[in-house]
């Protein structure tokens, strides 16, 4: 059964909604009602976009992946300079550091606006480790930042531990100073 909603709005509200879920059907439903001319209608062409990258990780076909980079790439630079372009970059980045297609992530990286989050940064210090650059000491201050380590600054934990450049002290320290926070 396909809802009907009052407005617009929401619709859009409804969108926003099953993207946090997520939710890709109810999604598409819901932002197939929100008007064309919505002051906000490019949000749904982002969270459309977002949902799409949040499917690609490893073990993806290359070709779904492919699509989605293309998708992201284009929705960027369509919206180059935006918040909305930013958040979507921010996403593109997060899906690639989860493949660990870590050869065009620092080009990405470079024009990222809002550097606000931990996750891209560890990603794009993953990426500079895996081509065997010594990170360690920038890898430290963005661990200590980071509220939530989450799966991209645990994997640079792992990356850093794995290439030797994070010794056994390391790891305590880091543990340590994370459980007086």
């Amino acid at each position: 059964p396909r809802a009907e909603f009052a407005s617009s709005d929401e619709a859009f509200i409804a969108a926003r909604n099953a993207v946090l879920k997520p939710d890709a059907a109810r999604f598409e439903q819901a932002a197939a009602q929100v008007d064309p001319s919505h002051p906000l209608r490019v949000y749904i062409d982002y969270w459309r976009l977002r949902l799409q990258l949040a499917d690609v990780r490893s073990g993806t076909p290359a070709d779904s992946a492919a699509a989605a980079d293309a998708e992201a790439k284009a929705f960027v630079a369509l919206n180059s300079g935006t918040i909305v372009g930013d958040l979507a970059r921010r996403d593109w980045m997060l899906a690639l550091g989860r493949r660990e297609a870590w050869s065009g992530y620092d080009t990405i990286y470079q024009g990222w606006l809002l550097r606000d989050e931990a996750a891209p940064r560890c990603y794009a210090l993953r990426a500079r480790l895996a081509r065997g650059e010594q990170v360690m000491a920038e890898a430290r201050e963005s661990i200590m930042q980071a509220r939530d380590l989450g799966e991209a600054c645990n994997g640079l934990l792992e990356s850093l531990a794995s290439s030797g450049q994070a010794s056994a002290t390391d790891s305590v320290s880091y543990t340590h100073l994370r459980a007086h926070e």
